[in-house]
């Protein structure tokens, strides 16, 4: 049900507000009677590029570079490896970058598959901060493997690099057979779209790269000719996932 805010209340609260652009300010609010109008609010102004500051009388609300990109994560191409553009949303301190993160990414599943436990599929192409925490993770099948079986989990490790087919050293697993709502079936028999998630605490600790690999040893081992998944990970920690 939609609702109308009163008014008053909302001059009350926007009083004193300026918006700034570039090269001056565009519009100031009283608590009383000012408003923004078609007139001193201008498409041509209201631009990433010009829209600096929203700025009240004790905060600053600054558009910052790692919020961007709300379209979404971009398609992975299909071939061994291959990770989409990223799509990552920060809520964090203007000066040190620690907060919360959203980070979302489709990976590839094409290549080598193994049927050993936490055998990489992909990696994934950030690093989390050392000692973050994350609270929810989820796999969301985009496209399915050619694979009769293809179980998949997501898992981190304090090595990057590892080959597609071998298992990750050490492995932490944030989703899959152990973790969540179980692994997710992404082979012939699955379904395009299923979801897997997990919602609880885990510490990430050094274990800072992140994978998609095998779920349990009853894969089928071969090679994908395709098939994709999208990960979403959310964690509060030091910084935003970083190239690795």
């Amino acid at each position: 049900m939609a609702t109308t805010p009163n008014a008053a209340r909302l001059q009350k609260l926007l009083g004193g507000t300026t918006i700034e652009v570039p090269g001056g300010t565009i519009a100031t609010l009283s608590s009383t009677t000012a408003t923004i109008t078609t007139a001193n609010v201008t498409t041509a102004n209201l631009t990433t590029a010009n829209l600096a500051t929203v700025s009240g009388s004790t905060d600053t609300i600054t558009n910052q570079a790692a919020v961007n990109n709300f379209a979404g994560c971009g398609d992975t191409a299909d071939s061994a490896g291959s990770t989409g553009e990223s799509q990552i949303v920060g809520v964090y301190h203007g000066s040190t970058s620690r907060g919360f993160y959203i980070y979302q990414e489709e990976v590839s599943t094409v290549g080598t598959h193994n049927d050993t436990n936490a055998a990489v599929v992909c990696e994934l192409s950030k690093t989390l901060p050392a000692n973050a925490k994350i609270v929810e993770a989820s796999l969301v099948g985009e496209d399915r493997s050619n694979l009769a079986e293809c179980a998949l989990a997501i898992v981190l490790s304090a090595t990057s690099g590892t080959a597609q087919g071998t298992a990750v050293d050490t492995s932490t697993e944030v989703l899959g057979g152990s973790q969540g709502s179980g692994a997710l079936e992404n082979g012939a028999g699955g379904t395009d779209g299923d979801a897997e998630v997990n919602v609880s605490a885990i510490d990430v600790g050094a274990k800072t790269s992140v994978y998609v690999a095998a779920a349990n040893v009853g894969n089928t081992v071969g090679t994908s000719n395709a098939g994709s998944v999208i990960v979403t990970i959310k964690y509060y920690g030091s910084a935003a996932p970083a190239s690795s």
